[in-house]
């Protein structure tokens, strides 16, 4: 055993809430001792901590929660006294609310055991205190909360040590005075729970701390910074933006004065980043119009304007520039000639509402393309990826060092194109079962389906879903109807074999593929068409990117209720082809200028969904109900699918709904509550012991057609009533902010938007007795949407 492996290692556990399953941890890791533990419950004492240590000693610092794989200490204890460094940097791991795994930057550890000289490894950097090492040197830690600018700075924002940013201010400083070096250590690594996500990103106080104090004082860690910090705050104004980006954001929360505030620290914070080191940053991906919407607030350039990757199915192409100020005066040409573009758009990117950048995005016919802006003409380019990480260590570059600047270092990484490093997806698994009479899918080595005419041995196959463990929304009718009318088309639709649906559809005919067996990547990857009612489904959403999905198969977004809310910030990072809508309002507020959907006319059809042609049969009955129609809780339906006797956490979410329920009963009027299918699927007991009728799936539309009125917060249920020629009565009993314009967009199509329940109650005696009557232009006009959607998906091009 060598020396440092009879070393005893202190471990500061920063933060309370979860501190014994830390402890725990470290003792299953290493139950014969060999650690100290400190406890510092008070995440802004971590340097009074350090202060008694003597030099020599060797701290680990960890996040109150955080456990340590199997061999994490032993690992630890077989380092060479040779090897001391300052600060040993260990792997690390987050495992979020839902059990997805972020190893983002776990690419730092690639080359093994070593030291990084962060001047030449700037995008090497510790983004926790959690997971590192500190050796205490000669002359103490006296530059950990010492007299610099990071000195005094309060380094949590009051969340309890769940705020990664605890202690790492004193870090930096160590950092910086120990000469910019950090050890790096291989091994099994930390695993950090991300329990903050919600809560810290809902809260203004989180954004406040981090962009008006912490982020400032990181800016003067020397002066000028090393690149290292820069990147490192960088990284942190990504994570800011994120929090409003995405399906569930976390932002969402925040008022409209916060949202405000949030903004002009963000911006504030951005321009004193050089614009250089965002147009470098390699640590974690980040995606084109983000980087841009970055540079533009550091006053940085705009990239030249880009050519997207072509698509054999279409018969134009996509170009885009970004741009701030006002819109400048464009022309294009195609091969050298003047030419008008077959569609147009101006996007509005918005962070917290503030427009922070301009993308114009327009669709020509195939060719060279130029765009002369305010009389300067620049070629397009052709889309490049993301900057990434060198795959050897500058030092052992065969070009020597690499030491004159980060911009120079990754020059050659900027330019590097996508195609590059671009997954190929390229099915290995054995042909599969997909009903008794199909004996196989498409075979691995088999050619791409899609031709202009497809060989009469070869069918186009289209890929049906509504979700992995039920059917019955569009995916489902249109699949029905196609197979009729599409026969030279092989139709394969998606469910679990254990979903209690896969007999039922067996029984009709259908060709079922379990997405959980043998050769479902075989069917995805040579389907020419994949149609979903739900992308955000775990078994298919990472699938929907440009490496999870073939540049020439069309993925086509049926939907599962009318988009009338702001839902660019998760649209806009999905690989979506086509996305069906059924209303005119629905389709203006995703492709108008000045939106912030990057869709476009080309990419969005009302043709209407397929299931409304089902409802429209149903219209004409005689109304007497109201449906009470509350958006579901992702945390809550995680919670259940996991813990199905948790049923206590809908008792909070139905309250208010009940009781308003409870109250219509009693004045007479017939009230059904909507289940989401969901919550309906994994509690079904707890909506029947509710005394009053509750509704799903394929009930609804039978429902809906008999139902006088629609009350919501935010559900599409609202929408889906309206187009039943039900009123529609917006209601939040939480009144949480409008952020994504739920209400707003509502009320300018017609929708009643109350505040109370006893407004709900009355609005709903104004419907009853006529006074208040539906919008008749948002009613189904016709059954024809399978019809439209099935002749438009048959076409070649589209």
């Amino acid at each position: 055993m060598n020396a440092r492996s009879t070393e005893t290692l202190h471990v500061v556990i920063i933060g309370s809430a979860g501190g014994q399953d830390t402890l725990d941890s470290l003792q299953q890791d290493l139950p014969g001792g060999g650690i100290i533990p400190i406890g510092c419950p008070d995440p802004t004492a971590v340097t009074q901590v350090l202060r008694p240590l003597s030099a020599g000693t060797r701290v680990l610092f960890l996040r109150a929660g955080d456990r340590v794989e199997p061999g994490y200490l032993a690992s630890l204890a077989q380092r060479d006294s040779g090897d001391a460094v300052g600060v040993l940097l260990t792997p690390s791991v987050v495992v979020g609310s839902d059990g997805s795994r972020d190893d983002r930057l776990q690419w730092r550890f690639n080359h093994g055991s070593r030291i990084a000289d962060l001047a030449v490894e700037p995008y090497i950097f510790p983004d926790t205190i959690s997971g590192t090492v500190v050796t205490v040197p000669r002359r103490g830690l006296q530059d950990w909360g010492g007299q610099g600018a990071l000195g005094g700075i309060e380094e949590s924002d009051g969340s309890g040590g769940n705020d990664e940013n605890c202690g790492l201010s004193g870090l930096i400083a160590h950092i910086v005075a120990t000469g910019n070096r950090l050890g790096l250590h291989t091994g099994p690594a930390v695993v950090r729970h991300d329990t903050s996500s919600l809560d810290s990103w809902g809260r203004v106080g989180h954004y406040r701390h981090l962009l008006g104090s912490l982020l400032p004082a990181w800016l003067q860690a020397d002066d000028p910074p090393p690149a290292w910090v820069y990147q490192l705050i960088i990284h942190r104004l990504i994570q800011v933006t994120e929090a409003d980006r995405g399906l569930r954001y976390p932002s969402a929360g925040l008022a409209s004065a916060e949202r405000v505030e949030v903004a002009r620290l963000l911006r504030a914070v951005t321009q004193r980043v050089p614009a250089a080191q965002i147009e470098a940053y390699c640590s974690t991906p980040l995606a084109l119009g983000r980087r841009a919407a970055l540079v533009s607030m550091a006053a940085g350039p705009m990239p030249a304007p880009i050519l997207s990757s072509g698509r054999r199915f279409r018969n134009d192409q996509k170009a885009f520039y970004f741009y701030t100020g006002a819109e400048p005066v464009e022309q294009w040409k195609v091969d050298g000639d003047f030419a008008q573009p077959t569609s147009a758009k101006t996007v509005d990117h918005r962070c917290f509402d503030e427009v922070v950048l301009h993308e114009r995005i327009v669709w020509l016919p195939k060719g060279e393309i130029a765009v002369v802006i305010n009389g300067q003409e620049l070629p397009a380019v052709s889309e490049r990826g993301a900057p990434e990480p060198p795959e050897t260590i500058p030092d052992h570059h065969r070009h020597g060092s690499l030491s004159s600047g980060l911009r120079r270092r990754l020059a050659g990484i900027l330019g590097r194109s996508s195609t590059e490093d671009q997954l190929q997806r390229a099915s290995t698994s054995s042909v599969s079962t997909v009903s008794s009479s199909e004996s196989s899918l498409v075979p691995s080595s088999a050619p791409s389906p899609y031709t202009a005419s497809s060989p009469t041995d070869w069918p186009r196959t289209w890929l049906y879903m509504d979700r992995h463990n039920s059917a019955g929304d569009n995916a489902e009718p249109l699949y029905r109807y196609a197979r009729t009318h599409a026969p030279n088309v092989r139709h394969i639709f998606v469910i679990e074999r254990t979903c209690p649906d896969w007999d039922r559809l067996a029984q009709d005919g259908f060709v079922l593929l379990d997405p959980t067996g043998p050769g479902f990547d075989a069917a995805w990857s040579g389907a020419e068409t994949i149609l979903l009612s739900d992308i955000d489904d775990p078994l298919i959403k990472d699938r929907l990117t440009d490496e999870g999905t073939g540049p020439d198969q069309r993925v086509v977004f049926l939907q599962h209720g009318v988009t009338m809310r702001d839902m660019w910030r998760w649209f806009n990072s999905v690989r979506l082809d086509v996305v069906v809508c059924a209303t005119v309002p629905e389709q203006v507020g995703m492709t108008a200028d000045h939106t912030s959907y990057t869709l476009t006319d080309r990419e969005v059809w009302r043709t209407g969904f397929p299931r409304h042609d089902h409802l429209y049969s149903l219209l004409g009955q005689e109304r007497d109900r109201i449906v009470l129609a509350p958006t579901w809780d992702p945390e809550i339906s995680r919670t259940l699918e996991k813990e199905p006797d948790a049923v206590g956490l809908l008792n909070a979410l139905y309250q208010p709904w009940l009781e308003l329920a409870a109250s219509l009963i009693q004045a007479d009027r017939r009230a059904v509550l909507f289940a989401h299918p969901k919550f309906a699927l994994n509690s079904p007991e707890w909506f029947k012991a509710l005394g009053i009728p509750a509704v799903t799936g394929r009930e609804l539309p039978e429902t809906l057609a008999r139902s006088w009125a629609v009350v919501s917060d935010r559900s599409s249920v609202l929408d889906e009533g309206m187009l039943a020629g039900c009123v529609g009565i917006v209601w939040d009993p939480h009144g949480r902010p409008d952020t994504d314009h739920y209400r707003a967009r509502h009320e300018a199509i017609g929708a009643v938007c109350v505040e109370t329940s006893e407004q709900v109650h009355r609005a709903v005696e104004d419907v009853v007795s006529g006074r208040v009557v539906a919008p008749e232009d948002l009613v189904l006009l016709d059954d024809g949407a399978c019809a439209r959607l099935t002749g438009l998906l048959q076409r070649d091009e589209i």
